[in-house]
């Protein structure tokens, strides 16, 4: 399956250090635009682990504008899901590292 051709693999990835992270976000995100929020919920929060992880290690340079545009649809769907309070932590997250370019 080609990223963006809108369809789900037939099963989910363990987590995204398994499986390309562009792959890991088209997941997240199909699971989202279908209304799978639990399961876009736990896809994001796991590559958000996957890019905190090779942040730490040295890697990942770049990739705060990403980071942020995740935290923001994670933000999306734990608000849609009544998830107030990890809404607003989420949203608060992305906006600092839309200012700052970092989270500590």
């Amino acid at each position: 399956m080609s990223p963006g051709s809108g369809q789900l693999p037939d099963e989910r990835p363990e987590g995204p250090a398994e499986v390309p992270l562009d792959s890991s976000l088209d997941t997240a995100i199909g699971y989202f635009n279908s209304g799978k929020l639990a399961e876009a919920e736990e896809a994001f929060k796991k590559i958000l682990a996957f890019v905190e992880e090779a942040q730490k290690a040295g890697g990942g340079s770049g990739v705060a504008p990403l980071q942020a545009n995740i935290y923001n649809i994670l933000g999306l769907s734990l608000q849609m899901q009544g998830k107030l309070d990890e809404a607003a932590e989420s949203f608060e997250k992305s906006i600092f590292i839309n200012l700052y370019g970092f989270r500590t």
